[in-house]
């Protein structure tokens, strides 16, 4: 049985490029990927506009991105399902848009094959939109946890809201 996401999983908040909160599981919060980068973390975050992180057993990865706003919501939500079935050669299981905390979010959760990986990946994605940027969660963990973690990523999607000023 895998141990990447799992219901019951400690959650803590994460302030996300100084402006949009989630829970992301606490195993992911020690482990933050590219730490070479972190001493100039303000930097990196607000020009690239990307945070990584993984496990210690790395088989929970998470990442996030942060965009300009530009392509239309329609687009964005097409692009992520051809990525999907193409790409990754996935079958997805939801596929919804819906408002969290006054935020617009896509939520799109499949099982596929992870950068041409020989064993299928579960995989969620998200995409929070605003007025001026689009942040993307990608989020990948092991087959067999995909009907263990519902509850898991059920309270990370309800989590997400922006830093109030």
């Amino acid at each position: 049985m895998g141990q990447g996401l799992r219901d019951g999983m400690s959650l803590k908040p994460q302030l996300l490029f100084g402006e949009l909160w989630i829970d992301l599981p606490q195993s992911v919060l020690k482990t933050e990927l590219d730490t070479a980068r972190l001493a100039m973390r303000d930097v990196f975050e607000h020009e690239v506009g990307m945070r990584k992180f993984n496990d210690s057993l790395e088989t929970l990865y998470i990442s996030f991105r942060k965009r300009e706003a530009g392509l239309s919501r329609s687009s964005i939500r097409k692009l992520t399902e051809n990525m999907a079935t193409g790409f990754y050669r996935g079958t997805i299981y939801r596929k919804e848009e819906f408002t969290v905390n006054g935020l617009d979010v896509f939520v799109l959760d499949m099982i596929g094959y992870w950068n041409g990986a020989k064993e299928p990946s579960s995989m969620l994605f998200l995409v929070v939109f605003t007025e001026t940027h689009t942040y993307n969660l990608s989020m990948r963990y092991p087959e067999e946890d995909f009907d263990y973690s519902d509850a898991i990523k059920e309270e990370m999607i309800y989590s997400i809201r922006l830093k109030e000023n």
